[in-house]
């Protein structure tokens, strides 16, 4: 739950809100990057609550997937690590 509010997940070109399993998603944050074949790819609460969620590059160049912390305004702050493909959240 995001706020009490219904669900938050990540999916290619943002993050999204939901009020339910049911409802049409709600873009909170658009993915934003120089990078035409990036995306997010997924994405869990981290254990201080935030949600988390990172990108990877489809065209596998260079190291630059990141992680992002989604704040309470919905807004993404990248945070200070780069790699090829910042996902697999789900599995750590």
């Amino acid at each position: 739950m995001w706020r009490d509010e219904g669900f938050i997940l990540a999916a290619k070109s943002g993050i999204y809100r939901l009020e339910s399993w049911e409802s049409n998603r709600e873009l909170v944050a658009p993915l934003i990057s120089e990078y035409p074949r990036m995306r997010f790819n997924d994405g869990r609460a981290a254990p201080s609550g935030h949600f988390v969620a990172g990108t990877r590059n489809g065209a596998k160049l260079g190291d630059q997937g990141q992680f992002y912390q989604l704040t309470e305004n919905g807004q993404t702050n990248p945070m200070p690590m780069y790699a090829w493909a910042c996902c697999y959240l789900a599995i750590q």
